[in-house]
C-alpha cells in the first residue's frame, strides 16, 4: 500500500504540472486519495502482525515527499499558465521547508555522532548525563522553547499536512467555480496561499533553529535517546 502512495503522489505531481485548473483539481484529489491509504497501510500491518521500522521508515519517506511533489509542481503549473515568476520562488520555498529542517537534522547528527563514536559526544555524556531524570529533559532545550512548541502544535492541525491539502483542495474548487464566473482572476487564490505558506514555513524554521540552538537541544535529544548508555 505505501509503494502505491509513492505512485500515487509522484502521478499527481504530473497533473500539477500542467496547470490547468481541471489537472490541479485531479492532482490534488489523487493526493488526498494517498492520504487516506496513509491512514489504511498501518492499519493493514498491524492486522498481519508485521509492523516494522521499515515500514516506519517508507511511510516517511512519503510525508517527505507529499511536500516536494505538491507545492512546487503547483506553483511550476501556476507559472506556465500565468506567467508569474514570483510563484516559483514562492512554490519552491514551500516544498523545502514546509517540513521541519532543524529537528531531523538535529537527530541525525545525534544517531549518526553516537553510531560513529563520535568524542565529542563522550565528552557530552561524561559532563551531562549521568544520572539522568528523564522527567527533567526538555527536547525544546528551554522553557521558552517549551512553550513556542506548544503554541505551535495547537497550530499544527491548522497549518500542517493533511490540513495543507485540504486547503489545496477547497481553492481548487473555487477556482474552477471562477473559470465559469470570473468574478476574480485565475489562479490569484494558489498564488496568495503559497506565498503565505512560504512566509510561514520560513518563520517557523527560523524561530525553531534559534530556541534548539540556543537551549542546546541536541544535548537534551541526546539524553532522551541514549541516557546514560
Amino acid at each position: 500500500v505505501t509503494i502505491i502512495e509513492f505512485f500515487l503522489v509522484f502521478l499527481s505531481s504530473i497533473f500539477l504540472f500542467f496547470g490547468k485548473l481541471s489537472w490541479i483539481f485531479a492532482g490534488i484529489m489523487i493526493i488526498q486519495f494517498t492520504n487516506l491509504l496513509d491512514c489504511v497501510d498501518g492499519e493493514i500491518a498491524r492486522y498481519r502482525k508485521k509492523s516494522s521500522l521499515t515500514g516506519v521508515h517508507l511511510e516517511n519517506i512519503y510525508h517527505e515527499l507529499v511536500s516536494y511533489l505538491m507545492f512546487f509542481p503547483l506553483a511550476f503549473g501556476v507559472f506556465l499558465q500565468t506567467g508569474w515568476k514570483s510563484v516559483l520562488i514562492f512554490g519552491f520555498l514551500c516544498s523545502v521547508f514546509s517540513k521541519s529542517v532543524v529537528i531531523p537534522s538535529m537527530l541525525s547528527a545525534v544517531i549518526n555522532s553516537k553510531l560513529h563514536g563520535d568524542a565529542a559526544l563522550d565528552r557530552i555524556k561524561t559532563r551531562h548525563i549521568k544520572n539522568v531524570d528523564r522527567k527533567s529533559i526538555n527536547l525544546q532545550g528551554s522553557d521558552t522553547g517549551k512553550k513556542l512548541n506548544n503554541i505551535y502544535n495547537k497550530l499544527k492541525d491548522f497549518w500542517a499536512a493533511p490540513t495543507n491539502i485540504l486547503h489545496l483542495t477547497v481553492i481548487s474548487i473555487i477556482e474552477l467555480i471562477n473559470l465559469h464566473y470570473n468574478f476574480m482572476p485565475s489562479y490569484i487564490l494558489f498564488y496568495w496561499y503559497l506565498l503565505i505558506y512560504a512566509v510561514g514555513a520560513i518563520l517557523k524554521q527560523v524561530v525553531s533553529f534559534l530556541v534548539h540552538y540556543k537551549g542546546n537541544a541536541a544535548e537534551q535529544h541526546y539524553k532522551a535517546l541514549f541516557g546514560g548508555k
